[in-house]
């Protein structure tokens, strides 16, 4: 019997066989959950580079714009629609975490960076432009562990636009 060889014979590729299919699912849960990880260990492996400090710190006041955008709509929602208050906190306390992982929970928002009538349509076009600015400054940053933090920044925050919509 020929032994197999996974090259490609006759213009067709080799069949993935059973013990690479096997391989595969054995390796694909770890690297699923290397990536998933909430570990925090993980905060500390950010490399300072040129960039990253005044990169945290920009991401950083973002967040606290978010923040102080989120704390304006509150403001201006009744005390008995409790839901919707809760569904905005929620949202809210991400963006302190966003900050958090900056590490820059002394940053402050720059100034009018809240609108003069904030609402939730105002919320959905903050959190779209927050996404792309975080996807900009992941392609920007030279260290991959912040770039990965920034993705999941610009992840977190284009998620949280369908959901404002919803509240509407």
């Amino acid at each position: 019997m020929p032994a197999r060889s996974s090259a490609i014979r006759d213009g067709a590729p080799a069949r993935l066989g059973r013990r690479r299919l096997l391989a595969l699912g054995a390796i694909a849960p770890a690297v699923v959950l290397v990536g998933c990880s909430d570990d925090p260990v993980e905060a500390n492996l950010v490399e300072e580079t040129p960039d990253t400090p005044a990169l945290t710190m920009v991401v950083g006041e973002a967040e606290a714009a978010l923040i102080a955008h989120y704390d304006a709509v509150l403001n201006s929602v009744p005390e008995n629609q409790q839901q919707l208050r809760d569904a905005l906190s929620a949202l809210r306390q991400q963006h302190v975490e966003h900050r958090a992982a900056m590490a820059a929970d002394d940053a402050s928002p720059p100034l009018g960076s809240v609108p003069n009538s904030p609402n939730i349509d105002t919320l959905v076009t903050a959190e779209r432009e927050a996404a792309k600015s975080r996807i900009a400054s992941c392609e920007e940053c030279s260290d991959p562990e912040l770039a990965r933090i920034l993705a999941f920044i610009a992840a977190s925050e284009a998620s949280h636009v369908p959901v404002l919509r919803g509240l509407t």
